[in-house]
């Protein structure tokens, strides 16, 4: 373990050189001297060596990318004894995903053996790191995950705190990990401390992960810097290496999906010169089948009818509940309010529950429901997992309940649920209680309504199995006949459990629209209230999707549609309201739909946001100029506002009745009338400097938003007006693929988010400021 068997190593990312380390530094045991007094070799800024093994470590922030990200390590040796066997290639990313959540969190990384060498010198070695906490004063802690990987083919024993840890999954043959929930053991401010110890003859302890999430009193989403600065180099005196702690950027919890690092290491043989490459994309790449994050269970309707009267549903002061545990309870009070004559025909109660496991297993929760102080067996219980992956694998559901005969009319209504499940390391979450009731009313109009529930879990980020957004479309189905001549208004109501994302998708037929589960009231439980859909209903068999984001726009999303509830009002009685829908066309309607993509406060996360590609974009003319989305030529339409049609609410055909002159021979009518193109494309930013880029790296990734504001669905395409081998041409990328291999269909009044990368390659030789344009071009699909 002291011999210098020299060599080379070779590592890239993404294809990209990241170093070729020479390894070739002499080693010396501390009981022997140490190097200079130390138990370790620091060879370079970005690699040490500590016995026989060499660690090496660098940034690659500005090359991770959403989908699968390849390491490779090539080893060459530089004489015969060279061994070159690869134990271990791990990726950590912190990354803000939307959510909103607050994460503490702090990477120590280090370089830590425990032998038997140690008792053969009489002495006896635990090592240990420690995590600095420091949450708020107003902190109120929900979870707390600590994750450990080691450099050993036996894994060692563990306590946090001083609690013994349960250890000895997933092993390889040279290296595990094991991940643990320590929320009862976690102190928010100070230090909390990871032992380990060796169980075999040979251990060395590399990466220590602590999450901790938490909400606070004073805001939803809070600010300021969530990690902690561990900067120093820990080294211990019993052979030990360098156990210093690494923080990088902000880091977000994903509702229900997995964000474990994929830290597997195969059997790298002994072959000196060959290629140990880890592929670190995260989740189940397996088939649509084995994923639970498709959209495999459309939402069931639990009743089909009609009613003179009308439809009410209230969430209450529902609010996520963070963890609920054993013997702990969760309230949520309801103000009903009914007209003085309404008779209830019918009231559903639904208890949108998520995460439920015990300790780090998911399971099925145990829930005790009172309504009224009336306890309640659930009337139908819908649920859905993701079905794989060693962590994160929890439940969530909708459990639907029968409250007909305990509405008496106005007043407040009281729901408890109680976690009835004994084993106190048992927890489950709630994301909101509805209440819904379809009541009678002698001067109400004559409504037909479908009522849709279930859940079905689906997700398209990296680490949920790289699905698609059409494989994890939720379908809603609304089978039946309308008598389409007689409808006066039609509204679709949706609840979606972890919403909060504005490239979210609802169709309706042929509706199809983004921008619609804008965290109203929460991203927890989405509401999407009293959409009007009467101009896209079909006399039979209507049918809602709702679909998640690409992950090329805000990295996708995970959500959990579990209720939608559709209703036609039919002519011959009052109106709901006298709002009828029919020719107000609701094609990209500001309510519920133009939010500030994130400016509320879901995922404006505490830490680094820049890292996202929202930097000083727009200071130069490198960008998305929007010349030429035109209509076949005509280049003004669509660039810039003149393109923003009103989409039926002009003053179409509201001429000046009576400003004729009576009695004389001629008469003359005033018309005006306001024309909308029917392709109509806008594209913000305008402009897109991409700072400094140096040959063989990539530069940020920004976002480019594309909406539609004509009246029927485009195709866009793109092109790059550059000079000969400018860096635009060479290397501007549009969704990581060249421009000219660019597609994308956008339905009338949606939006789509591209993100534009310049990826220049390493032998790109010109220097200096350059400028250019990227075109979009817009034609009817």
């Amino acid at each position: 373990m002291q011999n210098n068997y020299q060599g080379t190593a070779t590592v890239s990312f993404n294809d990209k050189t990241l170093g070729t380390e020479s390894l070739n530094v002499p080693y010396t045991y501390i009981t022997n001297g140490g190097n200079n007094g130390k138990a370790y070799v620091q060879v370079n800024d970005h690699v040490n060596r500590v016995t026989s093994d060499y660690m090496m470590y660098y940034d690659v922030t500005s090359l991770v990318k959403s989908g699968a990200n390849k390491a490779t390590v090539h080893t060459e040796p530089s004489d015969n004894k060279f061994d070159g066997r690869i134990k271990l290639i791990t990726l950590i990313v912190a990354y803000d995903d939307g959510s909103g959540k607050k994460i503490w969190y702090q990477v120590n990384r280090g370089h830590d053996p425990d032998t038997y060498y140690v008792d053969d010198n009489g002495e006896t070695y635990v090592g240990s790191t420690s995590f600095q906490a420091a949450l708020p004063s107003d902190a109120s802690l929900t979870d707390a995950t600590l994750t450990d990987v080691h450099m050993a083919s036996t894994d060692g024993s563990y306590t946090f705190n001083g609690n013994a840890l349960t250890s000895g999954t997933p092993q390889g043959t040279y290296c595990g990990s094991d991940s643990w929930d320590v929320t009862d053991d976690f102190k928010s401010t100070g230090a909390n401390t990871l032992t380990y110890d060796r169980t075999d003859a040979f251990y060395k302890n590399a990466l220590a992960i602590m999450t901790a999430e938490y909400t606070t009193s004073s805001s939803d989403n809070g600010s300021g810097n969530n990690s902690s600065d561990n900067g120093s180099d820990n080294s211990s005196d019993n052979s030990g290496g360098n156990n210093s702690s690494d923080n990088g950027s902000d880091n977000s919890s994903d509702n229900g999906s997995d964000n474990s690092s994929d830290n597997s290491s195969g059997n790298n043989s002994s072959d000196n010169g060959s290629d140990n490459s880890s592929d670190n994309s995260s989740g189940n790449n397996s088939s649509d089948t084995s994923n639970g994050y498709t959209g495999d269970k459309p939402l069931e309707t639990y009743a089909h009818d009609t009613v003179k009267g009308d439809i009410i549903y209230e969430y209450g002061d529902s609010k996520y509940s963070g963890k609920v545990f054993s013997d702990g309870t969760y309230t949520v009070h309801h103000n009903l309010k009914l007209p003085a004559d309404a008779t209830v025909k019918l009231a559903r109660l639904y208890n949108y529950w998520t995460w439920s496991a015990t300790r780090t297993t998911g399971v099925y929760p145990s829930m005790n429901l009172q309504f009224q102080g009336t306890s309640l067996t659930p009337d139908a219980e819908y649920s859905d997992q993701k079905g794989w992956g060693s962590v994160y694998d929890y439940p969530s559901g909708t459990w639907a309940y029968d409250v007909t005969d305990l509405i008496k009319g106005s007043g407040n209504y009281t729901t408890v649920v109680t976690n009835a499940n004994s084993d106190t390391g048992n927890f489950v979450c709630f994301d909101g209680i509805g209440l819904l009731v379809v009541y009678e009313d002698a001067t109400g109009n004559e409504t037909e309504y479908w009522i849709n529930e279930g859940c079905d879990m689906v997700s398209t980020m990296s680490t949920s199995g790289g699905l698609t957004p059409e494989e994890a479309t939720v379908k809603i189905p609304f089978n039946g006949s309308i008598n389409l001549s007689n409808v006066d208004s039609a509204k679709l109501l949706t609840v979606v459990q972890s919403g909060g994302h504005d490239g979210i998708r609802l169709k309706f037929n042929k509706m199809n629209i983004s921008g619609v589960y804008d965290s109203t009231p929460y991203s927890d439980l989405d509401i999407d209230e009293a959409r009007p859909v009467g101009n896209y209903l079909l006399a039979n068999n209507n049918m809602a999707q709702i679909i998640p984001p690409s992950i090329t726009d805000n990295s996708g999303d995970y959500l959990a549609p579990s209720s939608a509830i559709l209703s036609v009002s039919y002519k011959g009685g009052t109106s709901d309201n006298g709002t009828s829908d029919n020719g107000t066309s609701d094609n990209g309607t500001s309510d519920n739909g133009t939010s500030d993509n994130g400016t509320s406060d879901n995922g404006t996360s505490d830490n680094g946001t820049s890292d996202n590609g929202t930097s000083d974009n727009g200071t130069s003319d490198n960008g998305t100029s929007d010349n030429g989305t035109s209509d076949n030529g005509t280049s003004d339409n669509g660039t810039s506002d003149n393109g923003t049609c009103d989409n039926g609410t002009s003053d179409n055909g509201t001429c000046d009745n009576g400003t004729s002159s009576s009695g004389s021979d001629s008469a003359t009518v005033s018309l005006t009338v306001n024309i909308t193109p029917a392709i109509c494309l806008q594209v913000t930013p305008n402009s897109v400097n991409f700072g400094t880029v140096k040959p063989g790296a990539s530069s940020e990734s920004v976002p480019l938003t594309l909406k539609n504001n004509g009246h029927g669905s485009i195709k866009v395409t793109a092109e790059v007006e550059d000079q000969d081998d400018g860096p635009f041409n060479t290397g501007l990328m549009l969704d990581q693929n060249k421009c000219s291999d660019y597609s994308k269909t956008i339905a009338s009044n949606a939006s789509e988010t591209s993100e534009a990368q310049l990826d220049l390659p390493g032998n790109y030789s010109s220097t200096g400021q350059f400028n250019g344009s990227l075109i979009f071009w817009a034609e009817a699909a």
